[in-house]
């Protein structure tokens, strides 16, 4: 019976992912609005360009260090070494991200727009191939892993095309940046967790969701602080948070079975004290 509904969950998951698909192509063609590489803060400090979207993306680095440093030092605490590859693609995602992103907002434009979100889409890639592998299948989320990653890639080199053809079009792109989020929120719910800490993942995905409102008011956030700080530079730092936060789960969960053991072991230590 058990079974029986977890591959009716698993057929459920399937199907949702083939229809987010399917209604994203049904959608009419969408694009960058034509003010999208018009950032509010464009301040010249120590002679770099749009300084603060340029520094802010330090925090990107950061994380994504230090996430590749503690997956390899916790390598042992995973249940199949093979779940170590997608977290080591979503962080290196991230340290790729830190120099693209830089690139980009040195000098805004569509080509390099390309170098910016070519590795946030494999980081974000990362994290789904991971997600899979915790809540439905290692193999699976293993041999998707280079699958979602080429996928995310030909997202961004689709558009580009429609752009050389003069037909801008974003619909894969935005499918594979936002379903994942929709994907993880499922996967959370609907299956078992094999490790603790699961709820860092919506902690990450707040912070994911905060940046994407800071970058949907860029200026009114850079107007509200006095021109201090913009909502595109407080959008890096919050989604290098993000980042930093899943790091911080693999540092501190445990595995479910660990928890469990514990107690019975204490139990028994307990009785035999009594007797």
């Amino acid at each position: 019976m058990r079974r029986m509904r977890r591959r009716f969950k698993q057929t459920a998951f399937v199907a949702v992912t083939a229809g987010a698909i399917a209604v994203t192509f049904l959608l009419p063609r969408y694009d960058l609005p034509p003010t999208y590489h018009d950032f509010a803060d464009r301040r010249v400090l120590f002679g770099v360009a749009n300084f603060a979207d340029v520094a802010s993306n330090f925090g990107f680095f950061v994380a994504g260090l230090y996430g590749i440093a503690v997956t390899l030092s916790r390598r042992r605490h995973f249940e199949d070494q093979r779940e170590l590859a997608p977290y080591l693609v979503l962080f290196g995602g991230l340290v790729l991200t830190a120099f693209g992103s830089s690139y980009y907002h040195l000098r805004p434009d569509d080509a390099r727009l390309l170098w910016d979100r070519l590795p946030i889409t494999v980081a974000f890639m990362g994290l789904f191939a991971a997600m899979i592998s915790e809540r439905l299948s290692v193999p699976v989320g293993f041999r998707l892993l280079p699958l979602l990653v080429c996928c995310g890639g030909a997202s961004l080199g689709y558009w580009m095309w429609t752009v050389e053809a003069g037909n801008r079009d974003l619909r894969p792109y935005i499918l594979v940046q936002f379903y994942p989020l929709l994907a993880i929120l499922l996967l959370l719910w609907m299956f078992e967790p094999r490790y603790t800490r699961g709820y860092d993942f919506l902690i990450a995905l707040a912070f994911y969701i905060a940046a994407k409102m800071f970058e949907v008011a860029d200026k009114p956030v850079y107007a509200a602080t006095g021109n201090v700080i913009s909502g595109h530079t407080l959008k890096h730092l919050s989604a290098g948070v993000g980042g930093y936060w899943l790091a911080r789960m693999l540092a501190n969960r445990k595995h479910v079975r660990e928890i469990t053991v514990a107690p019975i072991g204490k139990v028994a230590a307990l009785s035999t004290r009594s007797n």
